[in-house]
C-alpha cells in the first residue's frame, strides 16, 4: 500500500464531511482557500458539482476539468487560456469568492514544505473512481450517516441532481425515495472500496463522534500519516447524534443492505 500524498473527503449532503475535513485543516493540511463555511472546495465544486452528471459520463472532460483543478490548487501559472476557463466556471458558480485571480500562492508555499494536500466537497463521491484513475497518490474518505436519518434531512440537493445516475425510484414517500437514494448512492461506494481497499476509507459519522480518537487513528494508518490527534479532538465540534426515526416501513431486504454499510 503506497502512502497517499492527496486526500478527498466526500458524501452525501449531511453526512458530516465538514467535521473531519476541520480535523485536516487544524492539522495543517492545505484544503483549500476558496472554502465555503461548510469547508467545501469551491474550485471543485465550481469544475465538477454545477455539470454533475454530463462530467461524470464524459471521461475526456472530467480529466481535462480535474487537471485545470489541479493546476488551480498548485498555484501553477496559468495560461490565458487556462485563466479564462477558470473564470468561466467561476462565474457559473456565482460566488463571489471565486473572483479575481485564484488566491492559491501561500497555500502552494505551504504545500511545497508538506507534498500533502486535500479538498473537501460532498459530491466528489460520484467522480472517484476516475478520480483515483487520474491521481495514483489519491486517497477518497467517503462518509456515511444512516440512512434512517438521512431520508428525513433537508438537505436533499444531492438527490435533485443525481438521481438520474442511479435507478429508478419510485415510491409515493418522499422519505422513502430519499432512504432508497442513500441505500444505492452508498453501496456504489461499498462496491468500488471492495475494488480499491487500500485507496478508499468508508467512515461513519457516528463512529468519529463516538469514538474520535480510535476512529481517527485507524484512518491515519490506512493513510500512513502521522499527525497527532488528542490535541486536536478538543478543538472539534462534536455534536449529539439524534435516534433515528423508525417510520420508513424498511424491508428485510433493505434491513440487509444496511447492515451491509454498518447500520
Amino acid at each position: 500500500m503506497s502512502t497517499a500524498t492527496v486526500i478527498a473527503i466526500g458524501g452525501l449532503g449531511g453526512s458530516g464531511t465538514r467535521l473531519l475535513a476541520d480535523f485536516f485543516c487544524l492539522a495543517g493540511v492545505p484544503m483549500g482557500n476558496d472554502l465555503n463555511k461548510a469547508l467545501d472546495d469551491l474550485w471543485f465544486t465550481a469544475l465538477f458539482r454545477e455539470d454533475g452528471p454530463s462530467v461524470l459520463h464524459n471521461k475526456e472532460l472530467l480529466s481535462d476539468r480535474f487537471q485545470l483543478y489541479r493546476q488551480l490548487r498548485a498555484g501553477k501559472k496559468l495560461s490565458i487560456a487556462e485563466w479564462k476557463k477558470s473564470r468561466q466556471f467561476a462565474h457559473v458558480l456565482k460566488d463571489p469568492r471565486l473572483t479575481g485571480e485564484p488566491k492559491i500562492n501561500r497555500l502552494w508555499r505551504q504545500q511545497h514544505q508538506n507534498d500533502r494536500w486535500g479538498w473537501k466537497e460532498p459530491n466528489t463521491h460520484w467522480f472517484t473512481e476516475n478520480l483515483l484513475e487520474l491521481h495514483p497518490g489519491l486517497h477518497y474518505i467517503h462518509m456515511t450517516r444512516d440512512g434512517r436519518y438521512m431520508a428525513h434531512s433537508q438537505n436533499q440537493q444531492q438527490f435533485a441532481r443525481w438521481r438520474s445516475v442511479l435507478p429508478l425510484l419510485e415510491e409515493k414517500d418522499a422519505a422513502r425515495n430519499h432512504f432508497l437514494f442513500w441505500l444505492a448512492a452508498n453501496e456504489r461506494m461499498a462496491d468500488l472500496k471492495s475494488q480499491n481497499p487500500d485507496r478508499i476509507t468508508m467512515l461513519r459519522y457516528e463512529d468519529l463522534v463516538n469514538t474520535p480518537e480510535k476512529c481517527l487513528s485507524q484512518l491515519m494508518h490506512e493513510l500512513k500519516w502521522k499527525i497527532p490527534i488528542e490535541p486536536l479532538i478538543s478543538q472539534l465540534d462534536f455534536r449529539p447524534i439524534k435516534p433515528a426515526p423508525k417510520d420508513l416501513n424498511i424491508t428485510t431486504e433493505e434491513k440487509k443492505r444496511l447492515q451491509r454499510l454498518g447500520y
